[in-house]
This record gives structure tokens, sequence and C-alpha cells, in this order.
């Protein structure tokens, strides 16, 4: 008498499959994130195990609209998504170099903001930019601090951390902040001073 094989429980083996589908799908996104012209990051740090993590990805861009014109872009080079107890309250941690590019309704780039990494809250459209924050504007003034709240849909970007402004004519150092539209075309200073330059043979 022949033997035949079984094929097994179809009941489990359906909860095999169920159980390699997301793993399937983690494999496909970890290779779409190598498929963006750049070398693979050094490490996975998706792969540890933090019971909060929800997922990790790779050169993620965000955009910001409104009445389908572009107002903003930003970008960064790894994003971690955490779980939260209310949606509200939901963030990403943005790492590995955050860009912010600001548009005017051409389409026109009006200013860029820079920074090492920041904190972005998703449901308000609100992020904190900290380490190494530069922002330049489209007459080519910049301005740096260490830490900085910008707000999409207030338009608008304000800190207490002193900044260092570079225009043509100067340099202005603001000990207490600023508060300024996004694009850092107009903004209003605390605590501000000039660095003027000395002929040391008038002393």
């Amino acid at each position: 008498m022949a033997e035949t094989e079984s094929c097994g429980d179809p009941v489990l083996s359906l909860k095999r499959l169920t159980n390699f589908i997301p793993t399937l799908l983690l494999l496909s996104l970890i290779a779409l994130s190598g498929c963006s012209g750049k070398d693979a990051p050094p490490e996975l740090p998706f792969l540890e195990i933090e019971d909060d993590v929800i997922m990790r990805m790779y050169t993620v861009e965000y955009l910001f609209s409104d009445s389908a014109i572009l107002q903003a872009k930003m970008t960064a080079g790894r994003v971690t998504e955490r779980a939260v107890e209310k949606p509200s309250e939901a963030f990403h941690e943005l790492a590995g170099g955050v860009r912010i590019d600001l548009y005017d309704y051409y389409g026109r780039t009006t200013g860029i903001i820079l920074a090492d990494s920041a904190i972005f809250f998703d449901q308000k459209h609100e992020a904190v930019l900290y380490e190494n924050v530069v922002l330049r504007n489209k007459k080519r003034e910049t301005m740096e601090t260490d830490s900085i709240f910008w707000s999409q849909t207030k338009d608008s970007i304000y800190t207490q951390a002193p900044v260092h402004i570079t225009t043509s004519a100067q340099e202005i150092f603001a000990r207490e902040g600023l508060r300024a539209k996004a694009d850092f075309s107009t903004y209003v200073l605390y605590g501000t001073s000039g660095e003027v330059e000395i002929d040391e043979h008038e002393q």
C-alpha cells in the first residue's frame, strides 16, 4: 500500500502564513529603502528589540500643502515611529539629518531649515528641531541656533535659545531667541546685540 504525504493542518498552515506576511513586508520595506541611490545605513536599529517602536524607515519625505498647493517639504535620513496611548500625542523621531524646504504660491523656495535631529508631531504639523539648526532665507541671511520650534499650520518659528544671525551687512546676536515667519523673511529678536569690527590702531 502506497503511503501518501499529508499537507498538515490547514489551520496551522494559515497561521504560519499570517505570521510570515509581516516579516515579508518588513523585508520588502528594507529592500525599497535601499533603492534611493544612497549607500545602505551601516546599522539596522529597527532590528533591535524595543517594545514601543512601531516602525523605522530611511530617507523619508513629508509633504505639506493647502488647497493642493505645496507649502513645505520635510525630509529626514531616518524616522522612528513609537506607540502612544492617544493618537493626538503621536510623534516621530527624526535623525540622520533633517531638512525643511519652504515654498511660495508659485513653488519657489523661500527658505530652508536644517538640523541634525527633530521631534515631529504629525497630528499638529509641528516640529522641534535641534542640534546644529541653521535657517537660510531668500535674502541670503543665515540664522544659527541650538533648537527651534516650527509650526507648519501657523507658518512660524520660535526659540528662546540664543541665535546668531548673519546678513550681508552685519552680524546680530539675540541672547533670548526670536519669533519669525517660517521662511525667516521677517522676525522679532529678543535680547539683541551687534558685533562691530574695531581697528586696533584707533584704540
